[in-house]
């Protein structure tokens, strides 16, 4: 008998194979899709929905995964939340390397 592999989402389980997985659309010009994703999703509102969706893993890693994978999980989300955060400070004309460093005090 052939393993399925199993999803879980708010304790419902789903075999991955109902899970259709869309292939990329053509890519658009990048400077549009991020003009486009900063309008949609103010920088909190980016941050709030990002959390609502990783919550409900996070929870279910806690209970079932080990130490590992759920590290794993805790810093791609932190990698995405700095993602974010840059996106965001980039449209608004941060530029490549955000505001200059300040002067140390001799």
């Amino acid at each position: 008998m052939a393993l399925i592999p199993i999803v879980s989402f708010q304790a419902k389980l789903f075999p991955m194979q109902h899970l259709r997985l869309r292939p990329f659309p053509p890519l658009l010009p990048p400077g549009r899709v991020l003009a486009d994703f900063c309008q949609t999703y103010p920088p909190q509102e980016a941050q709030r929905l990002l959390w609502q969706l990783a919550l409900p893993v996070f929870l279910d890693s806690f209970e079932t995964q080990d130490a590992a994978h759920t590290n794993q999980l805790i810093a791609f989300y932190e990698g995405l939340e700095l993602l974010l955060q840059a996106v965001h400070h980039t449209r608004q004309g941060g530029g490549e390397t955000g505001p200059p460093p300040t002067a140390e005090a001799p």
